[in-house]
């Protein structure tokens, strides 16, 4: 009997290994069906809403008769992206394995990540720092819990109560369907996200005023993936043990803090390095030379490219991500050489 092992981060496995996605291995196509499960014990379910107007995450217990109706950072009135989410800790397990075709193995929808606002408030480290009148706040703190969503691109997923068979939620009966063990199952279905929290070290950048014209569609984003690189390149930290996100503490979607973290649950020591003034200053000026010597968009920098801002964890906002905006942003900082 065939029998393939793979392991991946909880956070990655949300999307790579969600129930409708396969993956080549072992010379063998394995597609996702389960939630794995165990007798007596339930998996962490936790509701959430993400805000559609200014991206603020929020989640609490299952339990609770809160609704999360309206947006604790702007007031908002909360629209499809909310619901209950659950943890698959104990992993997933697979349909029977195939022959590959010669289409790549299909992928459900991607993972999303979030900064709560939640910290170790005894952790926190906050140093200031002016810009030609731009005034940058830096805090770097331990155990700030990120969240991850697959939402299965708002449809999210038909789960059977009784052997976690599950499959993409059309809004009609699960499939008729076996249990792992290939016995008829008659199980009824519920509706779920996947999610995840967990806590690693943050670093925030927010900006007490500023002259950056972040109006335009992706300004921030730009900035942050941008950011992100020149963290990798200048610190000579590993891209893929950092990541980032916007985190609109204010309520408005214009003036978000830039958060990076440690992909490492738990942490790992990287991105409180920047807080430090001369590493702050070197992370920007690597950020500018990185996207300065692409020559994606031309002279006018009207885009981006794998080369300088796109990855495969920022594909749902490839259409707006432009160098000139990152450009823009540290030009304004007018730093001195």
């Amino acid at each position: 009997m065939l029998s393939i092992e793979l392991t991946r981060d909880l956070k990655i496995a949300l999307s790579e290994y969600a129930p409708g996605s396969q993956v080549v291995a072992g010379g063998k196509l394995w597609t996702s069906r389960y939630l794995k499960t165990l007798p007596n014990k339930d998996l962490i379910r936790r509701k959430y809403a993400i805000c559609e107007h200014c991206g603020h995450y929020q989640s609490e217990i299952a339990e609770t008769e809160n609704e999360l109706d309206r947006c604790q950072a702007c007031g908002e009135k909360i629209g499809k992206m909310k619901g209950t989410y659950i943890t698959p800790e104990l992993g997933f397990i697979s349909d029977k394995p195939e022959e590959p075709k010669l289409s790549r193995p299909e992928k459900t929808y991607t993972s999303r990540q979030y900064f709560t606002g939640e910290y170790n408030q005894d952790s926190e480290l906050i140093k200031e720092y002016n810009f030609n009148g731009i005034e940058a706040q830096l805090i770097s703190a331990k155990r700030g819990k990120l969240a991850v969503i697959n939402h299965a691109g708002f449809n999210k997923f038909s789960v059977c109560q009784n052997c976690g068979y599950t499959e993409i939620n059309t809004n009609k009966s699960i499939s008729k369907h076996n249990t792992p063990w290939g016995q008829d199952c008659t199980g009824k279905r519920k509706v779920f996200s996947l999610g995840y929290e967990y806590n690693t070290d943050i670093f925030q950048l927010k900006f007490k005023n500023s002259y950056f014209d972040q109006e335009k569609d992706g300004y921030w984003e730009s900035v942050l993936y941008g950011m992100l690189e020149g963290i990798s390149q200048a610190l000579g930290i590993e891209r893929r043990d950092i990541d980032g996100c916007l985190y609109p503490y204010t309520g408005d979607p214009l003036n978000p803090a830039l958060v990076f973290y440690d992909t490492v649950p738990g942490g790992a020591g990287h991105v409180e390095r920047i807080i430090k003034k001369n590493n702050f200053e070197k992370v920007l000026k690597k950020t500018r030379e990185i996207v300065s010597r692409c020559k994606c968009g031309g002279d006018e920098g009207d885009t981006s490219c794998y080369g300088c801002l796109r990855n495969y964890s920022n594909e749902y906002c490839h259409d707006i991500l432009k160098r000139k905006y990152v450009i823009e942003f540290i030009d304004n900082l007018k730093l001195i050489d």
